[in-house]
């Protein structure tokens, strides 16, 4: 295993194309009962890489079908995915390699082998983060071959290596409309992103991991493509 996983959604939906809407049901095969770990999910360009022969080299995964191709929904992670390694100099991924040499050196204190899966943000990546500087938030790592870790797992070793996080915390709903309500309310946690807006959340709970976007949550069951 190496290319970051698909995330799926919370929620059930219904409807194709302009006719697709989310419900206020789940999907994900959660105990929304039991205590849900929460992290941010935000707006940058997601990459993940590891440190080789002692220095940190970036990787990103590109979709080996196109836009609208109907096989992609049948292949799997490895079929429809494929990774690419990110040459410093190449112009095309310049913001990224802003992101990550501000944090290069504590890229380079992550154990050798050990994948790290992040977004690179700041104000040259996506329209969000307006006079953001760049930077990165990691919210998942795994062996070098084998299952992801457990978030506390990388929270421990990011932590360790001084790298930001996106932030987490444990939250316990209930039902779905009060994890629809909570998450309707909810502020971002994060201080350096705090003036902007979140695209959303991502509940873990055991091994499953699934999101839900702010702009889901307000367009419920309203027949708009999201």
């Amino acid at each position: 295993m190496t290319t970051q996983r698909k995330i799926h959604h919370v929620l059930d939906s219904q409807g194709n194309g302009d006719s697709f809407f989310y419900l206020p049901l789940l999907k994900a095969p959660i105990d929304i009962s039991q205590p849900l770990l929460v992290t941010e999910k935000v707006d940058g360009t997601t990459v993940q890489g590891k440190k080789e022969d002692g220095q940190f080299t970036v990787y990103k995964r590109f979709d080996n079908f196109k836009p609208g191709d109907p096989r992609k929904h049948a292949a799997s992670e490895a079929e429809r995915y494929r990774l690419e390694k990110l040459q410093p100099k190449d112009p095309a991924s310049k913001w990224i390699w802003l992101s990550v040499n501000r944090w290069q050196d504590k890229f380079n204190q992550l154990p050798e082998g050990l994948w790290v899966y992040f977004e690179a943000l700041g104000d040259k990546i996506g329209a969000r983060y307006k006079g953001l500087p760049a930077t990165v938030r990691v919210f998942d790592t795994a062996p070098e071959s084998g299952s992801y870790n457990p978030f506390e797992t990388t929270v421990e070793v990011i932590q360790q290596a001084g790298l930001p996080l996106v932030a987490f915390r444990t939250v316990s709903f209930g039902d779905v409309e009060t994890l629809i309500l909570q998450l309707q309310s909810a502020k971002p946690q994060d201080e350096e992103l705090k003036p902007y807006v979140l695209e959303g959340w991502v509940l873990r709970q055991g091994e499953t991991v699934a999101k839900i976007r702010v702009k889901d949550l307000d367009r419920l069951g309203r027949g708009v493509t999201v």
